[in-house]
């Protein structure tokens, strides 16, 4: 009996031995997926890790540049987009003016988002009600306004968190 237990047992083993190779096949193409304990042991330093594109810039961030108005002045303007969404989406300061400014987002263009703006401070400063738009272009923001028969143009760089 002896002879016949090995034997089944050996062949019970091959036929586990073939089902894991059958089946191992299927994750052929799965990502190879290793952990610390793989390099220490094979005494390799593995690291696999997926390409990742660079982050794409976003309309959400502190923006500033210099704003120049139809009329050739220019001036300062800092402004921090908290949303594209509709209602409050932004706060602007105009700080050589000097005037402060929430921005109401109104909707979109395509890829432009239009924008109103309503005055905090500098009443008789500044012009309240001006329509925006503003526009991702490259990296940068391209900013247009107009109000009361004046127009005024930007382009607007964001600013990282390190310079703040």
């Amino acid at each position: 009996m002896k002879p016949l237990r090995r034997a089944a047992a050996a062949l019970a083993g091959l036929v586990v031995l073939a089902c894991g190779c059958a089946s191992s096949t299927r994750y052929v193409d799965a990502p190879l997926e290793l952990g610390p304990a793989d390099a220490r042991r094979t005494n390799e330093s593995v690291r696999i890790t997926p390409a990742t594109p660079a982050e794409p810039v976003t309309l959400v961030g502190r923006w500033s540049g210099t704003g120049t108005q139809d009329d050739g002045q220019s001036w300062p303007i800092v402004v921090d987009v908290l949303s594209s969404a509709a209602g409050r989406c932004a706060t602007a300061r105009y700080p050589s003016i000097p005037c402060t400014a929430d921005w109401f987002c109104t909707g979109t263009d395509g890829d432009v988002v239009v924008a109103k703006e309503k005055l905090r401070t500098g009443a008789g400063k500044c012009i309240d009600n001006g329509e925006m738009r503003m526009q991702l272009v490259d990296g940068t923001l391209e900013w247009s306004w107009r109000g009361d028969g004046q127009t005024a143009n930007a382009v607007l760089h964001k600013e990282d968190r390190a310079s703040r």
